[in-house]
Parts: structure tokens; C-alpha cells; sequence
């Protein structure tokens, strides 16, 4: 029987290591991600706890002003609303990124899906082509059985002939 050649044996070790060795940094990816997520989110909750408390401080702030400060020191307030404009735009900002990297985290876990489908695509390609060669080396082994009993026959079939026109030659007096 004839064995399969060692490369193909190791071409499939070698997908099975490089799967584990993709699937191992897409896990380490994936810890980094959500390790980045969770800190942009509690920075965004911050962000948005310190516009809260800075918008209520200056709305008390803006009351004791509109009954103390000139109609000329209106530019503070407009001022401060501008301010206050900018962070809500950087707040944007920081949602939209927020969303980019979820994006792209469920993207990534859709590509070690489609590697997960790939490796076992492959593992049963593997075995099928094993199946295959398994198959091939049992009909070369059967097919090398018969050519010796085709042999084996003819050869018996030559002696036999031989052995008959001896027995025809020889023919008794009666």
C-alpha cells in the first residue's frame, strides 16, 4: 500500500496551525478593541457628566448675570454658548468614532467567522482528499493483485498447453 506524501500531511498541519495562530491575534484583537471601547465610553460618559454639570453652572450663573451685568457683557454668554457648541461637536465627534470602532469590531469578528468557516472548510477538504488516496492506494493494491493472478493464470494456462501437446505427441499403440 502506498502512504500519502509527507507535504500534503504537513500542508494541513500547517492550516491548522496557522488557523489557531490567526484565531489566537483575532482574540487579542478583540480584547484590545473592547478594552478601547469600554475606555471611550467611560470617557464619553465623562465628557457628558462635565457638560451637564458645566451647562447647569452656567445657566445659574447666566440668571445671577442678567440681573447683575450690563446688556454689554452679553458677549460673555455668547461666548460661553460657543463654548458650549464646540463641545457639543466634539461630543459628536466621539459618538461617530465610537461607532466607527464598533464597526469595525464586528467586522473583524465577521472575518475570524469567515477564517473559523475557512479552517473547517478545509479540514473537510482535507479528509476527502485523504478519503480519496485512501481509495486510489486500495484499487492500486487491488489492481496489482489481479495483474499477478492474470500472470499467475497465464503462465498455468502455458503449462497446461505445453503439457497437452506432450500428451498429444505421444500417442499409445493399440
Amino acid at each position: 500500500m502506498k502512504s500519502s506524501p509527507p507535504g500534503k500531511k504537513q500542508s494541513g498541519v500547517i492550516l491548522r496551525i496557522k488557523e489557531v495562530q490567526i484565531n489566537s491575534v483575532l482574540n487579542e484583537l478583540n480584547v484590545v478593541m473592547r478594552d478601547y471601547l469600554s475606555c471611550l465610553i467611560q470617557m464619553r460618559e465623562k465628557s457628558v457628566k462635565i457638560l451637564q454639570d458645566m451647562a447647569e453652572g452656567e445657566l445659574k450663573s447666566f440668571r445671577r448675570w442678567t440681573f447683575c451685568v450690563a446688556p454689554e457683557r452679553n458677549s460673555i454668554h455668547l461666548m460661553l454658548l460657543m463654548n458650549d457648541m464646540e463641545e457639543k461637536s466634539m461630543l459628536r465627534e466621539v459618538e461617530n468614532r465610537r461607532d466607527n470602532i464598533l464597526k469595525i469590531e464586528s467586522t473583524i469578528l465577521e472575518v475570524r467567522n469567515l477564517f473559523n468557516e475557512l479552517a473547517l472548510i478545509v479540514d473537510l477538504q482535507q479528509e476527502k482528499v485523504e478519503e480519496v488516496e485512501k481509495q486510489v492506494d486500495e484499487n492500486l493494491a487491488t489492481v496489482e493483485s489481479g495483474k499477478k493472478k492474470i500472470f499467475s493464470a497465464t503462465k498455468k494456462r502455458g503449462k497446461m498447453r505445453y503439457v497437452g501437446k506432450r500428451f498429444e505427441l505421444y500417442e499409445p499403440d493399440d
